[in-house]
């Protein structure tokens, strides 16, 4: 499913953001395999994917408490940011983004060189570095015997011919051992296995997408600057006015986002609207320019 190739997307490398050619309708909205994704720089908005066209916002944004969380609003606790997926990482090292175990990042020190992305009904393996199709096999490339749960700590499998054959629940405080082949006592330096409580997914159902998308016309024009009058950025980025957006002063299809870069360190951003799309500060997105007066399009 090939989308335009005039069509660009937003796409991160590391600790920054580029606009690249699409090659597909699965770039940089995660929505994998499906219908929906997550916004990857506004936890309250929902992408809907549409086949040859750009990503699109879905509905009305999540509201408090409620998340953007795998492509549908949800009270679910969000995971920390990337960058803390990497805090302590030795050089380079691969690890889980948790809890969802969906996805991964390639550290380096302390900052995320790449994020890999699975589709719905898959996990990130940290032995293989990348997805792998759920549910999880225990014992994948195991010799008949007993072999650590990957996904609980608490349970031995016992593999017989490369499947599961039984489980083996270790009862209250204690955790299978994979070295001993046993269930022992609980150590605060037991080290479960890297997916021990991934929960791979949310319970609430499906989003269902609208029958006619929105068409985003690949070309993008040159554009006039915004208008003055128009409510301006405020001077600092914090918590207080995190994930909103506020329009460029020079050009009004660009906008700045205010973005949580690490813990308790904010960032303005700054984006471009895709296509023929034109920023309405109104609505504090990106829209038809017949929708925005004030901002002309040559």
């Amino acid at each position: 499913m090939l989308t335009s190739p005039l069509i660009q997307v937003c796409q991160e490398f590391g600790n920054s953001a580029f606009c690249v050619t699409a090659v597909g309708n699965t770039v940089c909205n995660n929505c994998g395999a499906g219908f929906t994704g997550c916004d990857p720089y506004d936890p309250l908005r929902v992408h809907i994917c549409i086949t040859d066209q750009s990503p699109q916002a879905y509905g009305v944004p999540c509201v408090a408490p409620e998340t953007c969380q795998a492509g549908q609003c949800s009270a679910i606790q969000r995971p920390p940011p990337l960058e803390e997926t990497c805090t302590g990482a030795p050089g380079l090292d691969i690890r889980v983004v948790r809890p969802s175990c969906t996805s991964g990042v390639l550290c380096n020190g302390e900052d995320v060189n790449d994020i890999i992305t699975c589709d719905k009904n898959q996990y990130f393996s940290k032995d293989s570095g990348g997805c792998k199709n759920l549910p999880v096999n225990h014992c994948a490339d195991k010799p008949d015997a007993l072999v650590s749960n990957l996904t609980d700590c608490t349970k031995g499998v016992l593999c017989k011919d490369g499947v599961a054959a039984n489980e083996i629940p270790c009862g209250a405080d204690k955790v299978f051992d994979n070295s001993a082949l046993a269930c022992v006592d609980k150590t605060e330096d037991f080290i479960c296995p890297p997916m021990d409580g991934c929960t791979f997914e949310t319970t609430n159902p499906p989003v269902t997408p609208p029958v006619s998308p929105p068409v985003t016309p690949p070309v993008t024009p040159p554009v006039t600057p915004t208008p003055p009058g128009v409510t301006s950025r405020p001077a600092t980025c914090s918590s207080s006015n995190a994930n909103m957006r506020y329009p460029d002063e020079e050009n009004c299809k660009k906008y700045w986002t205010c973005r949580e870069i690490r813990t308790n360190s904010y960032k303005y951003v700054l984006s471009t609207c895709i296509g023929s799309l034109v920023f309405n500060p109104t609505n504090s997105y990106c829209d038809l320019p017949q929708n925005v007066p004030t901002c002309t399009v040559a």
